[in-house]
């Protein structure tokens, strides 16, 4: 080809390539422009500092933004009362608010009239976001007679447009709303003790390992059933405040908090937590009154809450016949005086069951129903099969285990008392049936 055509080329197509260049960098900017133009908000979600809800007839609600527990920051409601925000609701809040944008680039009204068909005047809803900046209020009206969209405008700017009805939502929110309903705030597995009393008794409760609980208030400590106090602690973390009485009471009699008639004390480590229980709040004795030291006012939970109390050491004291943690076994030894009879079985690194070597050269026609029952550590089934177990022994008087003795060790002892409930040594922990 002609090197002077082919240049001419090459000129054409750059040429259209920059038009097309051009012509997208300019649609993107009219596109963005737009988008920018049909903003409720522009504060981001990450600046607000300060939130104001306001409601027709109610007190408006303040929330804060607080970076006091560390690196993440949390909402706190400073007025009409000082108390912990829902902070999910809050943050549902600011991310429906900073994301909305106009139905339509058409106003409803581009001069305001009949704003009081629309719920704007007076205004029923008005959401104002803070920044260290600079302060953006909207005020919500009525729904569309679809109720699909909401009416709305900014202060300070008389046009009406359509918001979508999540907007709406999110801001028609009052003080209940937006406070933390949460009873308690537990990590249930952090949970080390608990002291759980009323009139007729007082259960003590501690935590000696991951799955070891013990009743020490009992007349002789005893392991506790670790499944109720997990079921006791989850009634309580997932319990939800159902009313608040009163922020400002002093005069806890009305509600029988003055002598609780159950008390539960929660520790995680050295921080402890008190919750008071008094009277029914309705006959059919669904609710109850209570309270939670450190924070004010009477608050209304269900009654359930108490359902799992452990307060009946005959159900929580454990009933295992034998403490035993298959997963932390590594040896497991059985001895029989009649016949005489001593058999170990190792588990080795793959956690495969073994024949020890050593042991007495008698063996057991079942050796390998021996080694899944040492597998699962169910030492109660494993003595009576030891007992049911035929030796070789010509004697047909010691084709029976008839007094069998099972020892088995763990790798990782728990710390017991000496009266059944815990001895620590270090070659591993025994118990014989």
């Amino acid at each position: 080809m002609n090197p002077k055509k082919l240049l001419a080329l090459l000129v054409v197509l750059g040429c259209v390539i920059a038009f097309f260049q051009f012509n997208k960098g300019r649609i993107e900017a009219e596109k963005t422009t737009k988008e920018r133009a049909r903003e409720v908000l522009s504060i981001p979600r990450d600046d607000v500092e300060t939130v104001k809800l306001e409601r027709l007839g109610e007190k408006p609600v303040v929330l804060v933004r607080s970076a006091e527990e560390g690196a993440s920051s949390v909402w706190k409601i400073t007025e009409p009362v000082s108390t912990q925000a829902d902070q999910s609701t809050v943050e549902n809040l600011l991310v429906t608010l900073t994301g909305a944008r106009k139905e339509s680039d058409t106003p409803v009204s581009a001069t305001g009239e009949r704003a009081s068909d629309y719920g704007l005047d007076p205004v029923e809803l008005a959401v104002t976001f803070k920044s260290a900046t600079r302060e953006e209020t909207l005020h919500v009206g009525l729904l569309t007679p679809s109720e699909s969209q909401a009416y709305a405008r900014k202060a300070g700017d008389p046009a009406i447009f359509l918001l979508p009805k999540s907007v709406h939502t999110a801001v028609n929110k009052g003080l209940f709303d937006l406070r933390d309903k949460a009873l308690v705030s537990l990590t249930n597995y952090k949970v080390d003790h608990l002291d759980v009393r009323d009139a007729s008794a007082r259960m003590d409760l501690r935590k000696e390992t991951e799955d070891l609980w013990k009743i020490a208030s009992a007349q002789m400590p005893m392991r506790a059933e670790r499944n109720r106090i997990t079921d006791f602690l989850n009634d309580l973390s997932g319990a939800k405040v159902a009313q608040f009485v009163d922020d400002a009471t002093e005069d806890l009699s009305p509600y029988g908090l003055v002598t609780p008639a159950t008390t539960v004390e929660i520790w995680e480590g050295d921080q402890k937590r008190t919750l008071h229980f008094g009277d029914f709040q309705d006959w059919a004795k669904t609710r109850l009154y209570a309270r939670v030291e450190g924070r004010p006012g009477v608050l209304v939970v269900e009654s359930t809450v108490l359902k799992n109390a452990p307060m009946d050491v005959d159900k929580l004291r454990s009933k295992k016949f034998f403490a035993a943690r298959a997963w932390n076994a590594d040896r497991v030894e059985i001895e029989s005086s009649s016949p005489a009879l001593s058999l170990s079985l190792t588990k080795d690194a793959s956690g495969e069951w073994h024949v020890a070597a050593g042991t007495a050269e008698r063996a057991l026609d079942h050796v390998v129903a021996l080694k899944s029952m040492a597998d699962r550590l169910d030492m109660v089934a494993l003595t009576r099969a030891l007992r049911r177990m035929r030796s070789r022994s010509p004697n047909r008087r010691d084709r029976f285990l008839s007094r069998a003795r099972v020892r088995w060790q763990d790798r990782y002892p728990p710390s017991l008392d000496a009266d059944g409930t815990a001895m620590r040594r270090a070659d591993g922990e025994r118990r014989r049936l």
